[in-house]
C-alpha cells in the first residue's frame, strides 16, 4: 500500500473515531463537558494511576481495578473533549502556550501541547503500573521487558517528533488498538491469571502492535523531515538563482 494512501486512510479513521467519541462524550458527560477540560480529565487519570499501583502491590485488587477502569475511561474521553472544545479555533503554538502558567494550560478549553505530552505519560504509568504488580511471575520476563522498552520508546518519540517539527506526534491507529489489547490482557490478569497461554498471546499481539506503532511514528517522522530538507534545498537554490541573475536596470 502506498504511504500516502495509508496516511489518508489513517487520518480518515481517526476523524471518524473522534466524531463518534465526541458524540459519546457529550451523551455520557452531558453538561459536565461545559465545566471540565481534556487536560483536567488526563490529570485525573494520572492521579488515579498512582494510588492504583499501591493498591495492586497491597493485593487490594478491587480498589485498584476500579481506579484502573476510571483512569482508562478518562483516556477514552479526554481527547474527544479537547477536540470538541477546540472547535474551529486554531491550536496554540508551543511558544504561545509556554506563556501560560501550568494551571492555565490545564484549564485551557481545547487541544494543548501539554495534553499531548501528559496523555502518553499517563498511558504508560497506567499500563506499566498494573503490568508489573500483576504480571511479574505470570507473564514471561522477556515479554515484560520488551513491552516496557516499546512503551518508553513511544513515550520518547512522540514529543521528539513535535519538537523537531516532524509531525504532531499524535497516536496512530496501531497505538490505539495496542492500548485496548493491553487493557484486555490486564483484565485477564485480574480476573483469570491462570490463562498463561492466552495472556502471552494477547501481550505478544500488543507487543507487535507497539512495534508497528513505533515504526509508523519513525517512518512518518522521517518522511516529514525529508520533505522539510527538500523544501529548504529548493529555497536555497531559488535564492541563489536570484543572486545570480544580473540587474538589467543597471548599465554595464
Amino acid at each position: 500500500m502506498n504511504l500516502k494512501v495509508w496516511r489518508r486512510r489513517t487520518a480518515k479513521w481517526q476523524s471518524r473515531r473522534f466524531k463518534g467519541t465526541d458524540r459519546l462524550a457529550r451523551r455520557v458527560l452531558g453538561s459536565l463537558i461545559k465545566h471540565i477540560t481534556g487536560n483536567q480529565l488526563t490529570l485525573m487519570g494520572f492521579a488515579a494511576s498512582v494510588p492504583m499501583i499501591y493498591f495492586y502491590l497491597a493485593d487490594q485488587y478491587l480498589v485498584a481495578s476500579l481506579l484502573l477502569i476510571f483512569s482508562a475511561l478518562t483516556d477514552w474521553f479526554d481527547g474527544a473533549v479537547a477536540v470538541a472544545q477546540q472547535g474551529d479555533t486554531p491550536v496554540m503554538t508551543y511558544e504561545e502556550e509556554m506563556r501560560l502558567t501550568f494551571w492555565q494550560r490545564i484549564n485551557y478549553r481545547g487541544v494543548t501541547h501539554l495534553g499531548k505530552w501528559l496523555d502518553p505519560l499517563t498511558d504508560k504509568v497506567r499500563f506499566l503500573g498494573a503490568l508489573y504488580p500483576l504480571g511479574w511471575g505470570v507473564v514471561d520476563t522477556w515479554l515484560i521487558a520488551a513491552l516496557t522498552t516499546v512503551a518508553l520508546g513511544l513515550m520518547a518519540v512522540r514529543p521528539l517528533k513535535r519538537r523537531l517539527g516532524m509531525g504532531d506526534g499524535s497516536s496512530n491507529r496501531l497505538g490505539k488498538i495496542k492500548a485496548w489489547s493491553e487493557y484486555a490482557a490486564l483484565s485477564l490478569l485480574v480476573f483469570y491469571p491462570a490463562s498463561k497461554l492466552l495472556l502471552d498471546l494477547i501481550f505478544s499481539v500488543a507487543l507487535l502492535l507497539g512495534c508497528g506503532s513505533l515504526s509508523g511514528h519513525i517512518l512518518a517522522g522521517t518522511v516529514a523531515l525529508a520533505k522539510r530538507r527538500r523544501a529548504r534545498r529548493k529555497e536555497r537554490r531559488y535564492r541563489r538563482s536570484l543572486i545570480a541573475i544580473p540587474d538589467r536596470d543597471q548599465s554595464p
